[in-house]
Parts: C-alpha cells; sequence; structure tokens
C-alpha cells in the first residue's frame, strides 16, 4: 500500500468567493431564559445557576463576542440568512475539491485578526493578519484529498461527500474564546452544488463542542462592562458581590454547543419528507479539557470517518467528524456530550425528527420475528475495588505502597477518615426470569465482568425485550446506545413533548419493573468489514450519579447471515474466540448516588459512632469539599478491580480474542488500553491497526487480537496517572499448541510449546542501539543566534515563556539531560547513524521500519546509569542474550538469558530478537506503514519522562525496500521521500530519572536545589513543578527544532506522530500550510499516550509551514514545534 497518490495539477475548475465579516454581538447562552433549564423544564439548580446568573462580580449568561458573517457581495450590506441553530458559531462554507476558495475578511473588531484553515493549499502572498477597520483577502487550492476519498473502510462519496474542517482566526489563541470560528465543508469533485452555495439536496446540521473561557475572551472586559450598571444597582440594594476567584473562573467557563448550554439551542430539524440527505458536522476547539463525545439519542449516522454506523462522535480541538444521518424515527431527541463534566454544566441540545408529510416511518429492517428476552435488576451491593487487600499484579501479592494505600485503605483517623477500597455500589444483574428469584450464573470465563452489567447480545432483524427490575434505593432507567426505540423506551428525562405511558420508562421508581423493547435494524449492526458492533447501556435518570454508581453495560450485535465472524442465532463467535469485556474509568465515587452515604459510614467509623445526624452530615459536607478526600475516592479500575485485583485474564496463545472494549466519565477518562508484554496487535473497527485504542466518556469498541507470548502480563491503560492510581489487570497467557505439532516453514519451534515467530531464512534486520545521556536544549542555548526569540512568531520571548525557558535558583530552564535511544553503525559505537531527518526527530530514537514476517535483530548497551531496555509491544520476543560486559558493570552477566521487562544493567549489551507478527501490520485503511510505541518498560513512567521512547513501523511485504546486510540503512516507505518520528510530549522533567543531577547542574543555585529536592521541599510546589512541564514536539519548544525540509515536487514524508504522558497528554496535530493524508483519508490526529498515528505531509504550498498542537493550554504552554517546511 503506497501513498494515497494526490491527483496531478490541474486547471482550477471553479473560483468560489465568499465575503466575510468579522463583527461584535452580545450572545446569550440561554436565549434570555435564564429561569428555566430548557433540557429538564424545572428551574436551575444551585450548580447550573452558577453559569446563568449575572450578579456583582459574575457576568452570567450573555456576552460579547466575535462573530464571523457572511455576506452575499463585497458592499457588506446583504447578510447571508443564518439558520437559527448556528448561535456563536460563524457561518457555513461550502467549497469542492479542485476548486479555489477566495475569503474576502472585513475586520470590524479592535483587534487584529487572520482566517486560517487546514488542509487547504494557501496561495503565496496570502496576509498574516488583518488591522481593525481594513480588509484582507486570502485565497486557497483546494486539493482532492481535503475532501471525502474512495477507499477501504471509508462510506462511498454518495452517502457521505463532504467532511467538516475549522475555519478560524489564528492571530491569538484567545481569539477561540471570543468565538471566532467556523464550519468549512469540503466535498468531493462531481456533486453538484444549489445556488445557496453548498451541495443540492443536503441539509447540514452543525455542531460545535467547545468550553469556552469568557475570562480569556479579548472580549472579557467589554463583557463586564455591558453589566457594570447591573452589577452597580444590585450592590445599591445590597446585594452581595462574588468574589471568590475560583467561583468567578469556573462562571466563566461555558460549556457549549454553538455556544448554547442547557438546550437552549434552537432545535435543528430534521424533515424525513424532504427526502433530503441529512448530513451532520460535529467539530471541536479549545484547550485540555476540550475532549468530547457527542451522543445523540434515538438515531445514528454513518460516520465519515469509515466507523461505520455511530451514534458517538469522538473529538479533540480542531478535529471534526460528518455523519450521514439515518432519519428512522420521529421524536424530539436529546443530543449531548457524554463527558459528565460538560454534561453536567449544560452541553446538551435538542433536535427534531419529524416527516411534514404525516406517514408513520417504518421499521428500517424486516423483523426476523426474533424476540431476545432478558431478565435484569439494578441490585445495591458492598463493592471491593480490592478483594485480595494487596497488589497483586506479579505473581506474589505485595502489600500497598503509601501512594496505592492513598485508594485501598481506610482510615479511621478522625481528622483525616478515608472510606478505604470498599463502597456501596449498584449494578445491574441477569436473572433467569421474571420472578427475579435466582441470578442468572456467570460461568467462570465471565468472571472477570466484576461490575459491569451483563452483555446483552442480538442479531440484526432481532428485538430486545428487556424486563427491568429497580431494586435499588433511588430511581433509575435503562438507556441503551445505538437500537431503534420509541419514547416509551428510551429511559433518559428531558423535555421532549411526551407525557403519559411515554414518560413510564424516564424513571423506574425503587421496587418497580419496566419492560424496555429495543428493536435492532441493520443501522445498530456491524458494518461491511467490522466484526460485532457494540453499543452501551446505562441508567439515565440522573446519568452522572447513575453510572458512577455502578450502572453500566454493553449491548452486542452481529449480522443476521453470520458474515461477521458471528453465529446469527447463538451470537457467539463462530470460531469460539475467546471474549473480553473490559471497562476502563476512574469511577467518581464522591459523584456516585451513594457519596454520602459511604461517607457517612467512613465518619462514624472514625471514632464519631454517637454522632449526631446533624454532625455526620456537616463533616461529610465539608470531606465532600477536601480536595484530598476526593482525591482518595477516584478508584482507576478496570471492570471496578484496582491493581490487578480482578480475576485473573486467562488468554491462550495464538488464539485470537474478541475484546470489547468501553468507557464512561469525565475529562480525565481518556484511555488507551495496553496489552502489556503480550504483543498483542489491535485492528479497529474502522479497519485501522494500533496497539493503542483510544477511549473516552461514552465509547465502546470491539477489537480483535492475537496473543503471541505465553505467560503472566499485564492490561491496563497507558495514562502515567491512571497506572499509578491501579488501573492494572493481570492476564496469562497459556500455551496453546501442543508439543510434537510440525512447525510450518514460517514458523521458529519454542520448546514445548509449539511454533511461534516468523519464518526461518526470513529476512533479518540488524540494528545496533545505546541508551545514553545526552545535554539537551529545548530552546537555543544563550549566545546562539534567536536564543531568547519565540521563532513561530519571531518576538522575543516574553514573561510567559520564560517560566519554562529561563533558569532559576531552583528550576534548569531550557537545558537538562535526557536520556535516549541512539543508533550506531556496529556495537561498538564508534559511529552513529544520521539520516536526513534525524535531526528533526529530536528525542525521540530511531525509527524502525519492518515487514510482516521479518525478524529484528537489535543489540542495546546501557550507557545510563540504571537499567533499561527496549520493548515493543506490537513485537513478538524471541530471545535476550547479555552478550557484552564492559569492565564498569558491576557484575559479568553475559551469556545470561533475559525475560521481556528484565533490565539490561549499566554497562551491558543484550541482542534481542523479535519477530514481526501479522496483526502488527496495516489494516485495509491505513497507509503502507502503522507505527507502533516502543519503550524502555522497567520503568516506562519515568523512562518516558526522561526521553526513552520511539517508533516501530511495519508494513506488508513490499511497501519497504528490502534491508540490506548493512546496519544504518534508511529505509523508507516505498512512496515516501523520507520518513521521521515526532513526539507530541507534555515532558514532566520532575518525573525524570535524572531530575536530581538537572536540578544540581542546570538551576542557578545548583547545591540549594539539590537540597530542597532530597529534603522533599519541591513536594507539591505548583511553581515548580510548572517549570520542569515541558510542551514540547520532537524535544523543542517555540520552534526552536531543526527544520524538516520537504523538497518542492518530490513525494510525501512519512511522519509518525505519538506522545506519552497523563491526562493532559491528548494531541492534535495542525500541520499549518501543509496538506496531509493518512489512515482512512483521514485530515486530523487524535493522540494519545502511546498512540501513533501514521500521516503522509506532502510538499505543496509556499513558503515555511509549521506544526502544532491545537490543543490551546499546549499551544500557550509552548507545544510548538519548527517543522519548517
Amino acid at each position: 500500500m503506497p501513498p494515497r497518490p494526490l491527483p496531478p495539477a490541474s486547471p482550477v475548475k471553479l473560483t468560489r468567493t465568499v465575503y466575510l465579516s468579522a463583527d461584535t454581538h452580545r450572545f446569550s447562552t440561554t436565549r434570555n431564559n435564564t429561569d428555566v433549564n430548557g433540557c429538564t423544564g424545572g428551574a436551575y439548580t444551585d450548580d447550573e445557576a452558577l453559569f446563568i446568573r449575572s450578579a456583582p462580580g459574575l457576568v452570567g449568561d450573555t456576552y460579547v463576542k466575535g462573530l464571523w458573517r457572511r455576506h452575499a457581495a463585497a458592499g457588506w450590506a446583504s447578510p447571508v440568512a443564518r439558520r437559527p441553530f448556528m448561535g456563536s458559531l460563524g457561518d457555513a462554507l461550502y467549497v469542492a475539491a479542485g476548486e479555489r476558495l477566495v475569503v474576502v475578511v472585513r475586520n470590524t473588531l479592535p483587534f487584529a485578526i487572520s482566517w486560517e484553515v487546514g488542509q487547504l493549499v494557501p496561495a503565496a502572498g496570502n496576509p498574516t493578519s488583518v488591522a481593525p477597520g481594513a480588509e484582507a483577502t486570502w485565497t486557497f487550492d483546494v486539493p482532492a484529498a481535503a475532501a471525502p476519498v474512495a477507499g477501504p473502510g471509508i462510506p462511498s462519496i454518495d452517502v457521505v461527500p463532504s467532511r467538516v474542517l475549522v475555519y478560524h482566526s489564528g492571530v491569538d489563541a484567545s481569539h477561540l474564546d471570543a468565538g471566532l470560528y467556523g464550519p468549512l465543508v469540503v466535498t468531493a469533485a462531481g456533486v453538484r452544488f444549489d445556488a445557496d452555495g453548498g451541495p443540492a439536496d443536503t441539509d447540514h446540521i452543525f455542531t460545535f463542542l467547545h468550553v469556552m473561557n469568557e475570562a480569556a475572551s479579548p472580549f472579557a472586559a467589554a463583557s463586564e462592562a455591558a453589566v457594570a450598571d447591573d452589577w452597580a444597582r444590585a450592590v445599591a440594594a445590597g446585594v452581595p458581590a462574588v468574589t471568590d476567584e475560583e467561583e468567578i473562573a469556573e462562571a466563566a467557563l461555558m460549556h457549549g454547543i454553538n455556544g448554547w448550554v442547557y438546550c437552549a439551542m434552537p432545535p435543528p430539524e430534521l424533515d424525513v419528507a424532504s427526502r433530503r440527505r441529512v448530513l451532520w458536522h460535529a467539530a471541536s476547539v479549545g484547550n485540555e479539557v476540550d475532549v468530547h463525545t457527542l451522543h445523540l439519542h434515538g438515531i445514528v449516522g454513518v460516520s465519515g470517518e469509515g466507523r461505520g454506523f455511530v451514534d458517538m462522535v469522538r473529538l479533540l480541538p480542531m478535529t471534526g467528524e460528518t455523519m450521514a444521518m439515518v432519519v428512522d424515527k420521529a421524536g424530539t431527541w436529546l443530543g449531548h456530550c457524554h463527558v459528565n463534566d460538560h454534561l453536567f454544566a449544560g452541553m446538551a441540545m435538542l433536535f427534531n425528527v419529524k416527516d411534514s408529510d404525516g406517514r408513520a416511518m417504518p421499521s428500517p429492517t424486516p423483523p426476523s420475528g426474533r424476540v431476545r428476552h432478558y431478565f435484569v435488576a439494578a441490585v445495591e451491593e458492598e463493592w471491593d475495588y480490592a478483594p485480595a487487600g494487596a497488589n497483586t499484579c506479579s505473581t506474589t501479592a505485595v502489600p500497598f505502597t503509601p501512594d496505592e494505600a492513598v485508594f485501598t485503605a481506610v482510615s479511621t483517623d478522625a481528622a483525616a477518615p478515608r472510606v478505604g477500597s470498599t463502597y456501596k455500589k449498584a449494578r445491574y444483574v441477569e436473572y433467569t426470569d421474571a420472578t427475579f428469584t435466582k441470578v442468572a450464573e456467570r460461568p467462570p470465563e465471565w468472571a472477570h465482568l466484576g461490575l459491569v452489567g451483563p452483555l446483552l447480545r442480538a442479531a440484526v432483524g432481532d428485538t430486545f425485550r428487556v424486563t427491568f427490575r429497580n431494586n435499588a434505593s433511588f430511581p433509575t432507567t435503562m438507556h441503551a446506545h445505538g437500537v431503534r426505540y420509541n419514547k416509551d423506551s428510551e429511559g433518559a428525562p428531558y423535555v421532549d413533548g411526551t407525557s403519559g405511558a411515554d414518560k413510564a420508562d424516564d424513571a423506574v421508581p425503587p421496587g418497580g419493573t419496566y419492560v424496555y423493547t429495543w428493536e435492532v435494524p441493520a443501522r445498530a449492526g456491524p458494518s461491511v468489514g467490522e466484526g460485532a458492533k457494540l453499543w452501551m447501556y446505562h441508567s439515565h435518570h440522573n446519568e452522572i450519579s447513575d453510572t458512577y454508581a455502578g450502572l453500566f453495560g454493553l449491548l452486542l450485535v452481529v449480522d443476521a447471515d453470520g458474515g461477521s465472524g458471528y453465529d446469527p442465532d447463538t451470537t457467539l463467535p463462530s470460531g469460539g474466540e475467546r471474549e473480553l469485556v473490559l471497562f476502563f474509568g476512574v469511577m467518581d465515587e464522591n459523584e456516585s448516588v451513594f457519596a454520602t452515604t459511604n461517607t457517612a459510614r467512613a465518619v462514624r467509623a472514625s471514632g464519631r459512632s454517637n454522632a449526631t445526624a446533624e454532625a455526620v452530615a456537616t463533616i461529610v459536607e465539608e470531606l465532600l469539599d477536601d480536595d484530598d478526600f476526593r482525591e482518595s475516592n477516584l478508584m482507576h479500575g478496570i471492570n471496578g478491580y484496582v491493581y490487578c485485583n480482578a480475576p485473573l485474564l486467562t488468554l491462550t496463545r495464538e488464539e485470537p480474542v474478541k475484546l470489547y472494549l468501553f468507557s464512561l466519565g469525565t475529562e480525565v477518562d481518556l484511555h488507551t488500553p495496553l496489552f502489556a508484554s503480550t504483543a498483542l496487535a489491535i485492528e479497529q473497527p474502522a479497519r485501522s491497526t494500533t496497539s493503542a485504542p483510544r477511549l473516552l466518556p461514552g465509547m465502546f469498541i470491539a477489537v480483535s487480537a492475537t496473543p503471541r507470548v505465553a505467560g503472566r502480563s499485564l492490561v491496563q491503560c497507558g495514562v502515567a496517572d491512571h497506572i499509578h492510581a491501579g488501573m492494572t489487570a493481570a492476564v496469562q497467557v497459556i500455551p496453546g499448541k501442543k508439543a510434537g505439532k510440525k512447525c510450518d516453514d514460517d514458523d521458529v519451534v519454542e520448546d514445548g510449546d509449539g511454533c511461534r515467530g516468523a519464518a526461518t531464512g526470513a529476512a533479518v534486520v540488524r540494528m545496533h542501539l545505546a541508551a545514553e545521556v545526552v545535554v539537551w536544549d529545548y530552546v537555543a542555548a544563550a549566545g546562539q543566534p534567536g536564543a531568547d526569540t519565540d521563532r513561530c512568531s519571531h518576538a522575543p520571548f516574553g514573561e510567559a515563556e520564560r517560566v519554562f525557558t529561563d533558569a532559576t535558583d531552583l528550576s534548569p530552564g531550557g537545558r537538562y539531560l535526557k536520556a535516549v535511544y541512539r543508533e550506531y553503525t556496529s556495537p561498538d559505537l564508534k559511529q552513529r547513524v544520521v539520516h536526513p531527518l534525524t535531526p528533526a526527530a529530536g528525542l525521540a530514537g530511531p525509527t524502525v521500519h519492518l515487514h510482516a514476517g521479518e525478524t529484528l535483530s537489535l543489540t542495546l548497551t546501557n550507557r545510563l546509569p540504571w537499567a533499561a531496555n527496549w520493548d515493543a509491544a506490537a513485537l513478538t520476543p524471541v530471545s535476550a542474550v547479555v552478550t557484552a560486559t564492559s569492565t564498569a558493570a558491576a557484575t559479568n552477566r553475559t551469556g545470561k538469558a533475559l525475560g521481556r521487562d528484565d533490565g539490561v544493567l549499566p554497562g551491558e549489551t543484550v541482542t534481542y530478537t523479535w519477530t514481526v507478527p501479522p496483526e502488527a501490520a496495516p489494516s485495509a485503511a491505513d497507509l503502507s506503514t502503522v507505527g507502533h510505541a516502543y519503550v524502555s518498560s522497567v520503568d516506562a513512567i519515568p523512562h518516558a519522562a526522561a526521553g526513552l521512547y520511539g517508533v516501530v513501523a511495519i508494513g506488508h511485504p513490499g511497501a519497504l525496500p528490502p534491508p540490506t546486510a548493512d546496519a544504518g540503512y534508511n529505509r523508507v516507505p516505498v512512496g515516501n521521500a523520507d520518513a521521521v518520528a515526532l513526539a507530541l510530549n507534555i515532558q514532566r522533567e520532575n518525573e525524570s530519572p535524572l531530575v536530581a543531577r538537572n536540578v544540581a547542574e542546570y538551576a542557578r543555585n545548583g547545591t540549594r536545589a539539590a537540597a530542597a529536592l532530597v529534603a522533599g521541599d519541591l513536594d507539591g510546589d505548583e511553581e515548580w513543578e510548572e517549570r520542569q512541564t515541558l510542551h514540547a514536539i520532537g524535544g523543542h519548544l517555540y520552534c526552536h527544532g531543526p527544520p524538516m525540509v520537504l523538497t518542492a515536487g518530490a513525494p510525501p514524508t512519512r511522519v509518525y506522530v505519538f506522545g506519552f504522558g497523563s491526562e493532559a497528554s491528548m494531541h492534535a496535530p495542525v500541520w499549518a500550510g501543509r496538506l496531509t493524508t493518512s489512515s482512512g483519508g483521514r485530515t486530523g490526529s487524535q493522540i494519545f499516550p502511546y498512540v501513533v498515528h501514521a500521516v503522509d505531509v506532502w510538499p505543496i504550498g509556499p513558503g515555511p509551514g509549521r506544526l502544532s498542537c491545537a490543543v490551546t493550554d499546549h499551544l500557550l504552554g509552548v507545544e510548538e514545534d519548527g517543522a519548517t517546511m
């Protein structure tokens, strides 16, 4: 699979000129309805009113904002009519592949702005900005790759002919908070356009999710000035001013969809009678909290990103997705972000589906007549996250460390009571019949489900009939994703215009029973190429507190004809594959419906057993507002277990596994499930291969994997904070093939355990690496040209930049010692291998290119002062042997065989042999190679903080040139000019093993800094930790990295963008001024810890380009790179 070819340049078919005026307006996030919550129909709660009410010190719901308004002509006297739901969103623009877009901008704002968009090719001479009161013109050509393209895993352009991009002012990140962004719809060539400028016979719905920080907007002062008189009158009337800085800051965060909160948006309408295609475009901009999963009730769409039928879209800043909606159920429906904090703060909307012809909408799939009966109850019980009472991640239980005990230990200290690991919870339990007297048995292979509700199964054409009994002490429901239901089976209360029997499903009272009926049409099943289709179910009476209590589970839908690899009658895998359901979640027990109950129990256990109810209630309220107590109640679990306390997950080597992964929660619930040390390569439903699938709240994915290594290992979330806090389960892979089985020619014999590995005589790729310490400058050292300059903006460093670049008495500034992998031509390490793009890669180790089926022979010499290793989870280990030991080494272990996670001691050289399993190779929708991360797995978190990471890129045979006998060959994918790996990382230098040496050597007062570090005086010092938190690309800040040089007219350069880190380490790379193509023809990357995304960067466009992260916190925190192109 060579790079997706771009069509040859051709004359522009059409020049499309649009006129945009950037104007100010006052925008009410509630449509001036400050009394009634549009979602619930009731008064705002006190917590909701924080974002709505105006009081001295609080602006309220109405702000001065900027708005892109489209005009029909250059006279600026003919604004184009706007659809009501657009809100604060700029007017929609439309263009087709092969056209030229000319944007004439008038700036009526009091500050300079620009007009920018990714993926289009800018003309030479485009302005950088337009001053207040002036006009300017931007010109772009629209390449074919900017529009949807036909290809494996991607729906036909007859189904999804368009994709959404985000245009915006990029002069300053605060312009996003001002509202200066909007949608640009790019449509495939050949699609007919209407006279109004959009694709013919198509309705477009736009929903942009954004936590707008009105305090950061350039209009913040104007917004306050607009209510100053109201504040003065209120103060005169005796209303106290709000002075709490945290409260004021929180109130300015508008969690909106197109700017509106709490269902204030005028509902978009989808009318079947129009017979028009409906494209729903979702996108986001913003900062670290802007991780969004937009969920639509009642209907689904066909994903333009190749994910089949979806009712949820995953969004990061400056990313978007277009869906072709399947409009088959009338009603007023809810759309909302599935991130709990965002739903709580009002990120919700309503939309209407109707048929104005008055005809009933038939079921889109002829029913099979088969009804799948399930009997499910919500049951309360005591749940222990750590029933073993110890960390059981190794074969021997180990007492919890003090850091682990924060989450697991009971404290009876009256000054600091703690709940421990046992909480009152509720979960869905399956019963055998409607009497609810006998619990359905969970076979041993399903014991791992733990807290998760039963897996409910059906085939396309079936009907789920779920008899639900609420044995909990609070109202609950069952709300299902993806399937088709009437209003009386939705299980979600909101203002939808229904009443009577249609509302009975919205709150099943304690002791009550209700029957939910869910149809399973084809649009609820797998698409071509998918296996099973997963959907989620959960309680939606109070979604946040109900799900934190434990009420969630999965639906599994298979094809009716067995083509998806499942038997439609039993709905089990046709090949008998093992199935695992894994829920990754930070269960916030502070927000559970039982939070008060669990906290009160801890209070009484702390010597207050005789305290009055009023006294206990007061202490409970104080504790639930205490940061340390709240932290102890964040249970980072898999299926409700922490630190490997879940039942052991048993798999069989060489036998495929069906993995059903899902998550719920809030912004911290960014997860990358990793099957550590088991070489599981995972194929996602979108026909894209990865060893680190991505989950956000409300997401669910079915993936397949094949364990290649027998033995005990771990499955865990790759997010550093989650590993620390216990989001880990133990896996035992048992031998599968019997000893004595004849091995095929392409197998390697494993003693007593059948066959494994790649072909005898297969190509062997040889590499020689050293792990070594280097002096690293994040910015140019003092005395070098431009050392004190932001090379992105060419402005001198200001106070904000100098936080990261200048040394203080306790902080190093921009220079650190780093640990890195470096490649050499031979094991003697005399000559380093340097390819043309090696400098641009920065900290990243050499990119290892391999074909599936090849063998990698890699020597690693450890020049570090601590034990380290080299580990790529996507590869299959064959052997690791100590082949040399320096005279400086403490012991001579030459000849010793090592395990996968064993460390290479300082001074040792180890020769690793790895093979490349077929699952690690690209899938149908990928580019010709896919990337997987490699690390030092001895202690992955601090070692990655030090800089020990890189990328292994795998292709099918023919994707790469044959390996040469000589090490150091620059093996570049066929059809590419070159290849490089770029890490987008928040480098936390305070977590590096070199932190003590760094502060001692590079802080201005190294002696004092080293002493403070040893004494613990810097623990929890937020200013010091902030200075050690460097938002870098390739290990460089502010465009101080060596340029990535592209040659005009040359093929594209393959770039593997990847990252590591914690909950804030989500990245959205933006390639300003360059065209990119990637897996499935997608235009954007979403990088989570351990995720690697292959991107082809084309040398098209004038002048230098720039790579940066679209997450504004990272941009302001200096995550910019000089990827000059």
